[in-house]
């Protein structure tokens, strides 16, 4: 039960990073080409948080946070993505809400992490 914020946090990551897999498979020739560089130095940025995460290195926990909080600020700022919704379109869709879904799941957690070990202090 002691490491079930570490699982949550780690199968979270894992959850994204196949997401973002996926995403790069399916924009590579949809986007222009600064946005696919953009998208992949993200991938990479959080492919390197997450294998921080696993070795458990420090610094990678709070990575993590900054990670997912600004890729839910850059992904629910666009409206073509809720356009993806709108018109149906079932695996563009798929991503952006469970990519959303996994970034609010490890910002809660790294929260909740906080205040417990905040707590844990007093």
């Amino acid at each position: 039960m002691k490491d079930l914020p570490y699982a949550i946090l780690k199968y979270s990551m894992l959850a994204s990073l196949i997401l973002a897999f996926i995403l790069l498979a399916i924009t590579f020739n949809i986007v222009p080409a600064w946005l696919y560089f953009s998208l992949t130095s993200g991938t990479v940025a959080y492919l390197l948080t997450f294998v921080g995460v696993i070795k458990r290195v420090r610094i990678s926990y709070y990575a993590s946070g900054v990670l997912a909080a600004v890729i839910l600020a850059v992904g629910l700022s666009a409206p073509a993505h809720f356009r993806f919704i709108e018109e149906g379109l079932l695996l563009q869709s798929g991503i952006f809400i469970l990519g959303s879904l996994a970034q609010v799941i490890i910002l809660i957690n790294l929260g909740l992490y906080a205040i417990k070990s905040i707590l844990r202090r007093r």
